[in-house]
């Protein structure tokens, strides 16, 4: 895709320094990001010890209460709101049902009833095709960090599955 924009081109400088900065200057953000995903990890395991193997869980309930306040915090806020076209209406249909709610109550499901070994590393993979689905909405090609960031999951989804295998 010669001519388009990049996708983390490196055009910003990054580094510890501007990491910590960042962090900073933005602490809430970036304090709630790692709460959840405390929070994350324990209900992933936790659901299968805890919930019962059948059942449908608070998943699709939790997921809509956080659009609607989401929304009503956007709104409070006076964000700036899309255009509403047939296109927006259809990314946001496509994004809040099949994105979150499918993918949320699927992954509920692999962690109640699944290989648990297998869904963690096939999960490695799926920010890798959210990366390239995105990169074919937007039209862009992506940079040499997101193939690095690429490289590492990868790489990363290898060891867990060879720790796996050596038990």
């Amino acid at each position: 895709m010669a001519g388009q924009p990049s996708v983390a081109a490196g055009a910003a400088h990054l580094s510890l320094h501007s990491l910590t900065a960042s962090a900073r200057a933005n602490a809430l953000p970036y304090a709630l990001a790692l709460l959840n995903a405390v929070a994350w990890a324990f209900y992933s395991n936790l659901a299968r010890r805890w919930g019962p193997a059948s059942g449908g869980g608070g998943v699709p309930l939790f997921v809509l209460a956080t659009g609607a306040i989401m929304a009503a915090g956007a709104l409070a806020t006076g964000a700036a709101l899309p255009a509403v076209s047939g296109k927006t209406i259809g990314i946001i249909f496509y994004v809040a049902l099949v994105v979150n709610l499918l993918g949320y109550v699927l992954w509920e499901r692999a962690m109640r009833r699944g290989n648990l070994p297998l869904v963690s590393s096939v999960a490695n993979f799926i920010p890798l095709i959210a990366v390239f689905i995105a990169c074919v909405v937007m039209g862009t090609w992506p940079g040499a960090m997101i193939w690095l960031a690429c490289g590492l999951i990868i790489a990363g989804a290898a060891v867990c599955k060879l720790s796996l295998a050596q038990r």
